[in-house]
């Protein structure tokens, strides 16, 4: 019993402490879209939640996974900007800075999800075009001579039997069910069941 209050003392200490960014990011989002009548208690609210997650995730490896989810997706990178500009606002938002909580206020709910959603689609599709082009440069140093013809595109050789399937199963203007099979495809599967 002694050792697991040590464990769990252990999780609620380690995991805010080791991971602040993880622990302030669920609150600060929600202080960026919250309505002012409930803001200190959906802001409460959400940092409990995030405490209990960060805690879980100290003590067992499948919620740790959580952690490493939030850190990839939010806090790395270029969105990592957008987490800390959410986090900044929400606490001079906290702090009544009237210049921040006038206008968070006043503005509607979706428009300023719609902000935040929107910067992080748009820093995700960068890091991904980022990483594509390291990866095409890093796929031409290590590809033999002449093996890559365009950019990612690794050729190889299909198996014969396999090129001639083609599946397509379908309805109609009317709503009648259209199944088209080609003959290579029966022939694999009678040689795959003899």
């Amino acid at each position: 019993m002694i050792k697991r209050a040590r464990i769990i003392w252990y999780a609620l200490v380690y995991g805010p402490a080791y991971h602040a960014l993880h622990l302030l990011l669920l609150p600060a989002l929600v202080a960026f879209v919250a309505p002012a009548h409930l803001l200190y208690l959906s802001v409460g609210i959400a940092f409990l939640i995030s405490l209990m997650l960060l805690a879980w995730g100290s003590v067992n490896p499948r919620w740790g996974e959580l952690i490493i989810y939030i850190e990839r997706w939010f806090l790395r990178g270029t969105p990592l900007l957008i987490s800390l500009f959410v986090i900044l606002i929400a606490a001079l938002r906290l702090l009544q800075v009237d210049y921040i909580s006038t206008i968070l206020d006043a503005l509607p709910f979706g428009t300023a999800f719609g902000f935040v959603a929107m910067n992080y689609v748009l820093f995700w599709l960068l890091e991904y075009w980022l990483s594509r082009v390291a990866a095409v440069e890093l796929l031409g140093v290590l590809a033999p001579q002449g093996s890559i013809v365009d950019e990612v595109l690794v050729p190889y050789v299909l198996d014969p039997a396999f090129a001639q399937i083609v599946v397509y199963v379908g309805f109609d203007d009317i709503g009648n069910q259209n199944e088209k099979k080609t003959a290579g495809m029966a022939k694999k599967r009678s040689a795959l069941q003899q």
